[in-house]
């Protein structure tokens, strides 16, 4: 059987950010997954902090448990494709701000369609059809894209969320729970102009 390519690196680089650095951080993280929810909020503030001085990726990573977050990753993908990493980035926020929505409690009495009605309703100010959107992550390009990401996380062993990466080693000094200035003390140890 053969693995398909991605087009691109599994992941979403920040906007903004350089291509290439002494500093590469990769957060492995599941819109699902209320640690990454937290850990986005200071991942944001260490961005800002650093100004385009890292190069950042979030790389989706849906766990077994989190039933909506595999199909929440492609409507991401979509919106990524369509519109770009801002949009991406944006989206992000909407998917953490909504997570409660989309819960597997909340979904106990829920369908995938009612699913694909709220994506389509938080892709709309981004500029997507919500009617065209579950063709577009029906298709082969979002599909292997967030496949590829799964991939990856395997493939380096993540088996929980959020994991971080720092030029391709797992970070274990710092974690998701930390708050910015612990992220920061450990991000001065690196050569970060």
């Amino acid at each position: 059987m053969a693995i398909p390519v991605p087009r691109r690196p599994p992941g979403y680089p920040s906007p903004g950010g350089p291509p290439a650095t002494a500093v590469q951080l990769e957060f492995f993280a599941d819109v699902q997954c209320p640690y990454c929810k937290r850990a986005w909020e200071t991942m944001k503030k260490v961005l800002d902090h650093y100004k385009g001085r890292i190069k950042f990726t979030f790389t989706p990573y849906a766990l077994v448990g989190h039933q909506q977050a595999f199909d929440a990753h492609r409507a991401l993908d979509v919106v990524s494709r369509m519109v770009g990493p801002q949009a991406a980035y944006e989206f992000i926020d909407v998917l953490y701000s909504k997570q409660s929505e989309f819960s597997n409690p909340q979904f106990k009495t829920k369908t995938p369609l009612d699913l694909l009605r709220m994506l389509g309703d938080w892709a709309r100010p981004f500029g997507v059809d919500p009617l065209l959107l579950p063709d577009l992550m029906d298709d082969d390009l979002t599909y292997d894209s967030v496949k590829a990401s799964q991939r990856r996380g395997v493939f380096l062993g993540v088996w929980s969320t959020p994991t971080f990466f720092l030029n391709g080693g797992l970070v274990t000094k710092v974690t998701g729970t930390d708050d910015v200035s612990a992220w920061v003390t450990y991000l001065e140890t690196f050569d970060i102009s």
